[in-house]
């Protein structure tokens, strides 16, 4: 079957398409949630096993509002990225 005549997915289908015929916006979402992911994971590193209390008593009461070092270096992203 030609790529050409093959049907499309429904609209909003999970069908998974050849990075060859993806569609680009498809493409740039998909990039965009896994970076998204990435920086969260970095962000959160440094309170990822930490108790609220934990958290507030080593950033104060407001927790975490900038990056904060963790495995050595800020911004850093654990096995949950990798």
């Amino acid at each position: 079957m030609t790529p050409e005549a093959r049907p499309s997915p429904p609209r909003g289908s999970l069908a998974v398409q050849p990075a060859a015929t993806a569609r680009p916006a498809f493409l740039d979402r998909a990039r965009a949630c896994l970076l998204a992911g990435a920086l969260g994971d970095g962000l959160g590193a440094p309170v990822e096993f930490l108790s609220l209390a934990e958290i507030r008593d080593r950033f104060g009461p407001a927790g975490l509002d900038r990056f904060a070092p963790a495995y050595g270096r800020l911004g850093a992203i654990t096995d949950d990225t990798r």
